[in-house]
């Protein structure tokens, strides 16, 4: 202790006293070499590394070319132009030898809304026709495959003649095998090919699905425009009663409703393509085409050829009926009042020069 009451201790900080620790000299340079220059402590930049040496190899010898082809080289693609509708409809004329008053009243179908319904039930699987209407050794076809022969042409001839395409309806359909109830948009036979490639099953829903057809048509059937359905099948119509819990003839109701549709809509028109030869199925089809002047019936092409001949054969020379003849009646009988005359099932003197 000194004089001054407090402890000396020689040059020593006292205990709990506030001087800092002495500083010790900074830290030496990070690298001390000048080419690799040294970076702060926590830096992300990395260092410089040294460029890499790669190998080298030796070059390889160019191969020789490649002898040129004394082949002429292939011509230049040119995408064809497109077949206007005038071109594709001689064509079609031609194909069928077509008269030149036909085609004009063909015409007509320029300004048609076209809609096919076509007959899937069960019975298309039956013959179309009996032995007398086939040549000797022909093969009978079913319903079913005498309908796609049918259609072929007359739908190929309605999407060349019609403004818009067609559209497609099956009574029953086959979702299985990709065969929807309805197609729409269709241009060519080719594009609907594939759904008579199967076995028809079902019944005969022809007034259900001509109530279908027409409600998708509404808007039409109300303007300025035609509406031409076709309507290929093998007879009567049917539908199952679930009160009776069976299939029952719907033959009497559908003269009701084709009598109501022929009164509501003057611009409907339809054409029935049948495909079988019994009398007693095709009766109320003919009942029909001749009570309404928009209603024509087209039978399967040996049974209409066979009769045309036999009723016209006198006035008009044996065998005058061929397949352009036919090809103009399927188009035309519920369209054109002259066509329909002039191709009646009874004896009439007529008064056009279609013939």
């Amino acid at each position: 202790m000194n004089q001054y009451g407090s402890y000396s201790y020689q040059g020593q900080p006292p205990p709990n006293s506030c001087q800092l620790a002495p500083q010790f000299p900074p830290n030496p340079p990070y690298s001390s070499n000048p080419a690799y220059p040294s970076y702060p402590p926590n830096s992300c930049q990395l260092a410089p590394s040294a460029p890499q040496q790669y190998p080298q190899y030796p070059q390889q010898p160019a191969y020789p070319p490649y002898p040129q082809s004394t082949y002429p080289p292939p011509p230049m693609y040119q995408q064809q132009p497109k077949k206007t509708k005038e071109e594709l409809f001689q064509e079609f004329a031609t194909k069928f030898e077509i008269r030149n008053n036909f085609a004009q009243q063909l015409s007509l179908l320029k300004k048609f809304k076209i809609v096919f319904l076509y007959d899937d039930s069960g019975s298309m699987t039956e013959p179309a026709y009996t032995a007398e209407f086939a040549s000797p050794g022909q093969r009978i076809p079913s319903r079913f495959e005498e309908t796609a022969t049918m259609a072929k042409d007359i739908l190929d001839g309605c999407c060349i003649l019609s403004d818009d395409p067609v559209d497609i309806y099956f009574m029953n359909g086959d979702s299985v095998r990709g065969c929807d109830k309805v197609k729409t948009g269709v241009r060519s036979f080719s594009e609907i090919q594939y759904m008579f490639e199967r076995i028809p099953q079902g019944i005969t829903p022809t007034i259900a699905s001509l109530e279908q057809i027409i409600a998708n048509n509404q808007l039409m059937l109300h303007g300025e425009r035609n509406l031409l359905v076709f309507i290929a099948t093998d007879g009567a119509p049917t539908s199952y009663d679930p009160y009776q819990r069976q299939v029952v003839d719907d033959t009497k109701r559908f003269k009701a409703y084709i009598d109501k549709l022929m009164k509501q809509y003057k611009n409907l028109y339809i054409t029935f393509m049948a495909c079988v030869s019994d009398e007693t199925l095709l009766e109320t089809m003919d009942e029909m085409g001749e009570k309404y002047t928009n209603v024509g019936v087209v039978d399967e092409y040996n049974v209409e050829k066979k009769e045309m001949n036999d009723r016209y054969g006198n006035q008009r020379g044996r065998d005058w009926f061929n397949t352009n003849l036919y090809l103009t009646k399927a188009l035309l009988v519920s369209v054109c009042p002259q066509v329909k005359q002039a191709f009646a099932d009874t004896p009439k003197k007529c008064c056009c020069t279609l013939l």
